[in-house]
């Protein structure tokens, strides 16, 4: 009898840990995220319009509530962001609604359910003229032995610009003066390839709007060695600074647009 007795101790005690491991992970509590906002794509936008922007941040959680306030005012009735769509733990994208007043605005991420929040100061900033895009730059490609003459077309352009090429760390390798220009959809600069010792790399195309500081980038171009050996190339679709279009997927990679096509020789036929 006490052998038996025993024995059944020895069975149950297994279960008894198993059921207590179960009891003990199905009561682990995990304490909500609070979502850290650290940018905004584009930062700006104008009231005229409805803006497509990419929120990148930590600790995002599907699907949480965008909102801005005017800028140091936590009370000020809220402006809720529309389309808010979850990408990712660090990725929202989101239309900012036409018709805000202008001026800076906190931006907030609040996580369902947690109603946790993260706030970004100074994250917007609403303008009164509409935004400039870049549609094409022509020449897209030079090399390291030229001063291109680049034309530069797009829409929104205002008296004056500015123009940069932006490097893949976002560092601006070049950038000009002011530039004058009569037309609201094109403009000529010399691109100091050559002049500047411009390295050789694929960079953005950059144009701001000086009057407003509101700005546009493109990808991409190319710089080249000289004894490059390249056949041709084929410039592929433009891209307007990476942001969701109204309605549609992001495209968060700007250095993608383009494409150097080589031709294989021709194979050579005996008389």
């Amino acid at each position: 009898m006490h052998k038996e007795t025993t024995r059944r101790f020895f069975f149950a005690l297994p279960l008894m840990t198993l059921l207590l491991f179960l009891a003990s992970e199905a009561f682990t509590v995990t304490a909500p995220k609070t979502p850290i906002v650290t940018g905004i794509d584009p930062p700006f936008g104008c009231t005229c319009e409805r803006i497509a922007v990419t929120i990148k941040g930590v600790g995002f959680v599907s699907t949480p509530v965008v909102e801005m306030r005017p800028a140091g005012m936590p009370v000020a009735t809220a402006t809720r962001w529309e389309s808010v769509a979850f990408v990712d733990g660090s990725t929202l994208t989101a239309v900012v609604p036409a018709g805000t007043a202008l001026g800076l605005y906190d931006v907030t991420v609040t996580n369902p359910r947690s109603n946790r929040a993260g706030k970004l100061p100074n994250g917007f900033r609403v303008v009164s003229q509409p935004l400039p895009h870049i549609f094409n730059a022509d020449p897209s490609r030079t090399d390291t032995s030229t001063d291109p003459v680049v034309t530069v077309t797009g829409a929104n352009f205002r008296n004056p610009v500015k123009l940069e090429l932006v490097s893949t760390a976002g560092t601006a390798v070049f950038a000009s003066g002011f530039i004058s220009v009569t037309s609201t959809t094109s403009f000529v600069l010399t691109v100091p390839v050559k002049t500047n010792g411009i390295a050789v790399g694929v960079y953005l195309v950059r144009v701001t709007n000086l009057d407003e500081m509101t700005y546009s980038t493109w990808s991409s171009f190319a710089v080249t060695s000289p004894s490059a050996e390249l056949d041709s190339f084929t410039s592929g679709q433009a891209r307007l600074t990476a942001r969701r279009e109204l309605g549609s997927a992001l495209a968060l990679n700007d250095y993608s647009n383009h494409s150097f096509v080589g031709h294989a020789p021709k194979e050579r036929t005996k008389d």
